[in-house]
């Protein structure tokens, strides 16, 4: 969303062959994502260095049971194996969870059988690391005809730390049921990302089926990236009609792969849940603890206020205003120096919420775990969305067509811009129409700000030379100040939540 800017001096070499500040940029990026994949590893793993380290109250043995129950031919489990989590049909305990990281478990079956373990810990970072991995690969490729140089290949290897473990990806680096499948379902819609903006410059097969599998795979991990697949198939439609004629066979072909696209990770997502509690949607009310035997006297009491409607659009607004407000981080004295200012508390067997605002609600009437901000946690993509909007406002005044970057065929950079941020943002909204708020569903807005700081970093490194010294100071002092906060913030943040 930028007007286009015309490159200095050197143009990108014949056939995009990368420069050696290019290699040195793709030098830096996969440090970055190994550094990344480091990060997850040890907090996930709670500083042990092994994958064998678990928790079972958090449920780390699930998706290793859920995939033995698959290739029993069922997708039932012991209640033992999902305590206090069981959605119960017909009289058996069922995880609500997707089926993602069951399957992916299955061919590693001998050897986590061997170990009688889950490896939820190496799990988990494989997740974080493919969404890390995916999001700068998708960087390094809006860059690949940007003329770069020291000053902008240090920008953006820095701005790219934000993007690892510097991101709300690393609160849901713990080895939880509930983590793993947001970690799943975000690293496969980043991956879908990517394939998405290779496929709209050109359409090939691999490509494609390269965007369906990782929504299929996103979509079974959690069912918020249906909204997301719709969007993007919609998109397929908008690109294949904007480049050929209307004739019986591109139609056709439109028709076949957008209809895909949107179709396959419904009717796959639907379908699992519709084998295991027999309705499109598992709901709440199955969960043991909610609405069963065993239901928690809060649940019961926010059932009341919500009328056993705890699906709904009225929670939006008051979810907006959680996730968004810039108040939420306190700092402290003691290590890690920064703590929630909304925090819940279990005191026995009372349930404190954290005391945030409710707007247009009545007060108690969702579930609140402790919960910070996307305003407080990835401040830098805010700053970015704000510079590039600004940017694209400056472009209508003056009169020019607003685009994001050149992206080799640059007639159609918008629309991928938008159509993807369209789906991202479908996708975080869904998360917002839950009766529940907690820190840990900040991750599914990963690809939404990953994406606005993608843009800004991009644009930043393609505008750096052009700005006035005092300016280019300012930019790299947001970029270094902003990882520093974003990085003590939230691996501060799950510091708190379970170290």
């Amino acid at each position: 969303m930028v007007e286009a800017v015309t490159v200095p001096e050197r143009a990108a070499p014949p056939g995009d062959a990368p420069t050696p500040n290019h290699r040195l940029l793709d030098a830096l990026l996969v440090g970055v994502t190994l550094a990344s994949a480091v990060a997850f590893f040890f907090i996930t793993s709670h500083g042990t260095w092994t994958p064998l380290y678990e928790r079972p109250e958090l449920d780390s043995r699930f998706f290793l049971a859920q995939a033995h129950a698959i290739l029993r031919g069922h997708l039932s489990v012991k209640p033992s194996q999902l305590p206090f989590e069981c959605f119960v049909h017909n009289g058996k305990c069922y995880g609500y969870f997707g089926v993602t990281p069951s399957l992916l478990r299955i061919p590693f079956l001998p050897l986590l059988d061997s170990f009688k373990q889950s490896m939820t810990p190496l799990f988990i970072s494989s997740a974080l690391t493919l969404a890390t991995a995916s999001i700068l690969a998708t960087l390094r490729h809006l860059l690949i005809r940007v003329d770069l140089g020291g000053a902008r290949i240090a920008l953006v290897a820095i701005g790219a730390i934000g993007l690892g473990p510097a991101s709300v990806l690393m609160l849901v680096a713990r080895p939880a049921a509930y983590e793993e499948a947001i970690a799943w379902a975000v690293g496969f819609m980043c991956l879908a990302i990517y394939y998405f903006l290779r496929w709209w410059e050109e359409q090939r097969i691999c490509r494609y089926l390269g965007i369906l599998v990782s929504l299929v795979l996103s979509a079974n991990a959690r069912p918020t990236a249906i909204a997301f697949a719709v969007i993007i198939g919609l998109g397929i439609a908008y690109r294949l009609g904007s480049n050929r004629g209307r004739d019986v066979a591109t139609i056709r072909k439109l028709v076949l792969l957008s209809g895909t696209v949107m179709a396959l990770p419904l009717l796959t997502c639907v379908g699992v849940f519709l084998v295991k509690f027999g309705q499109p949607l598992p709901s709440f009310l199955l969960d043991e603890q909610v609405g069963g035997r065993f239901a928690a006297p809060w649940w019961i009491h926010i059932r009341k206020l919500d009328h056993n409607q705890l699906q709904s659009l009225r929670f939006v607004p008051t979810a907006l205003y959680a996730y968004f407000r810039p108040d939420t981080v306190v700092l402290d004295k003691a290590f890690p120096w920064v703590d929630f200012r909304f925090r819940t508390a279990f005191v026995g067997f009372q349930y404190h919420p954290a005391p945030i605002t409710y707007v247009a609600l009545t007060k108690g009437s969702l579930y609140v775990e402790s919960v910070s901000s996307l305003t407080a946690t990835m401040p830098l993509a805010f700053l970015g969305a704000v510079y590039s909007l600004g940017i694209a406002a400056r472009s209508v005044v003056r009169g020019r067509q607003p685009v994001l970057l050149r992206i080799r065929s640059s007639v159609h950079s918008l629309s991928w811009h938008a159509i993807v941020i369209m789906a991202a943002g479908g996708s975080f909204f869904v998360t917002l129409t839950n009766s529940s708020i907690s820190d840990r569903y900040l991750a599914d807005a990963y690809p939404l700000m990953a994406l606005l700081a993608v843009s800004a970093l991009a644009q930043s490194a393609e505008r750096f030379l052009q700005m006035r010294v005092w300016t280019r100071a300012l930019v790299g002092t947001l970029v270094v100040v902003g990882v520093s906060w974003q990085l003590l913030v939230n691996i501060g943040l799950e510091y708190r939540t379970w170290w």
